[in-house]
């Protein structure tokens, strides 16, 4: 929509999948057997203004169906809520900077991922990537967003994360 100057991109996700867990944390006792479904649906619209300034937005709601209530935990079970909304403007070739609540992902995601399954994770973050020949760099600073099924989620500013990654493609 919108000719050359604007492309506008709805989307929208819906995943549902079973599990079944018997005796979970290894506690005879317990008697945690239960069955459950897990769904998560995802709604966003990215905009790119004169094929440069490009802003995203990405609502989630995601749910645990069970009763057992140890299966309702926030990695599974999150109202309606912002999941990303950032903006991204280059600042010269091959510069970029990206700031607002988003994901962010390096190498094996071992210290930095988005945990894809259920709610995942976000950050409230400025990031700057460099794109030389051959090479990617970031450099990162902001905070995680706190999961809270009951209010609108939001970033846990007593933990502040700063990084940088950079890898060779080339």
């Amino acid at each position: 929509a919108g000719g050359d100057w604007l492309s506008l991109k709805i989307r929208g996700q819906l995943r549902t999948r079973y599990e079944f867990r018997s005796e979970f944390d290894f506690n005879d006792s317990a008697g945690e057997n239960d069955g459950f479904v897990l769904q998560r649906t995802r709604v966003s619209a990215d905009a790119t203004a004169f094929k440069r300034l490009e802003v995203f937005a990405e609502g989630q709601d995601t749910q645990s169906i069970t009763a057992n209530v140890a299966n309702k935990t926030s990695s599974f079970e999150d109202n309606f809520d912002l999941r990303q909304l950032w903006v991204q403007a280059p600042l010269g070739e091959p510069l970029r900077l990206k700031a607002g609540r988003q994901e962010l992902s390096f190498g094996d995601e071992r210290f930095f991922g988005v945990s894809d399954w259920g709610v995942g994770r976000t950050f409230n973050a400025l990031r700057a990537t460099w794109v030389p020949a051959g090479w990617a760099v970031d450099a990162f600073a902001g905070n995680v967003v706190i999961v809270d099924d009951n209010n609108a989620n939001a970033p846990d500013h007593r933990d502040d994360v700063y990084g940088a990654y950079a890898s060779y493609t080339g």
